[in-house]
């Protein structure tokens, strides 16, 4: 015999804890036997991910089970803007299982907090644009894990400039206004609006350039698992929405939906096999009832969804593995 021969078992053993990736395999065949190291590698499908997103979602594990013995997990936020970590839940082994963040993209930035143990932690403010987590636990007892969600940290300021009322003053620098009754804008063909302002017996208009603040419509992940909510905040959608997710998984995905409610006939989810708005579509959902698995071919999956400019509902949330 020259070659290799390649076994294959239909009943497969499953690997709970070891200190190495070799285990000894014994063949019995009707006269002899023989053992030989097999190889294997572990299969956490969502432990760590690459996150590209300036709002997002991570469970620990996905399944509902407790988290794995040995895990060593790390996810990476590029958030886009400082971001802020809020904890819906937590409860792992006190003194054994930690969960690291750090202000940054590696295992070397700030750290800035270490947690353990059945508590819900405060939330965590980065002054970086990035967030590294690390999530190991050791050989034996597990718990539920974690769940957390990450948005952009709102910072509140204000200026008061104090202005002479009996001297003549040339403006010469842009003049800065805020209200302290912000109005929202629903719906617009431009990014441009004309505002007036009404002082002692004066007033006078120019013209206001405007963004949408909508932070968790949309986002690019790179993980072999994760979950996607929309929205964030436990309250409605906007009107008037177009936000795109993009999933680069490494392998085809499944995605399965755990609530779906929009506005019949006006509010839909596109949901496309690759990486833009011309891959194969998969399928078109609206309404209030939960849509079935979605499978993909490819690794990838392009998510749209879309609202109209009156009447919004509570979204949709889903998750996807391998």
């Amino acid at each position: 015999v020259t070659t290799t021969p390649m076994l294959e078992t239909t009943n497969s053993r499953t690997v709970f804890s070891s200190t190495s990736t070799t285990i000894s395999s014994t063949m019995i065949s009707s006269e002899s036997s023989t053992y030989w190291p097999t190889f294997y590698a572990t299969n956490n499908s969502d432990c760590g991910g690459d996150y590209n997103s300036s709002s997002g979602m991570i469970r620990h594990p996905l399944s509902g089970s407790n988290y794995y013995n040995n895990d060593h997990c790390v996810w990476i936020i590029r958030a886009g803007s400082p971001l802020k970590i809020t904890f819906v839940s937590f409860n792992t082994e006190t003194r054994y299982d930690y969960l690291y963040i750090r202000d940054g993209n590696n295992n070397a930035s700030p750290l800035l907090g270490t947690f353990h143990g059945g508590s819900v932690p405060s939330p965590v403010q980065t002054r970086t644009n990035e967030a590294h987590l690390l999530f190991t636990s050791d050989a034996s007892v597990t718990r539920t894990g974690f769940e957390l969600h990450w948005e952009p940290e709102v910072l509140n300021s204000s200026v008061t400039t104090p202005v002479p009322t009996t001297e003549v003053i040339n403006i010469t620098t842009a003049l800065m206004l805020e209200t302290t009754n912000p109005k929202t804008v629903f719906s617009s063909r431009s990014s441009t609006i004309f505002s007036t302002m009404i002082s002692s017996g004066h007033s006078s208009f120019w013209p206001t350039f405007y963004t949408t603040n909508n932070p968790d419509c949309g986002g690019d992940y790179n993980s072999s698992s994760g979950r996607i909510r929309h929205p964030l905040s436990g309250s409605n959608y906007h009107n008037n929405e177009h936000c795109v997710w993009i999933i680069r998984a490494g392998s085809p995905l499944k995605m399965t939906f755990v609530t779906f409610d929009t506005e019949t006939g006006y509010d839909y989810l596109y949901i496309r096999d690759g990486n833009n708005n011309a891959s194969p579509l998969l399928g078109t959902f609206h309404g209030d009832s939960v849509p079935s698995p979605v499978q993909t071919r490819t690794n990838e999956a392009h998510l749209l969804f879309t609202s109209d400019g009156s009447v919004s509902r509570t979204g949709f949330e889903l998750q996807w593995e391998p």
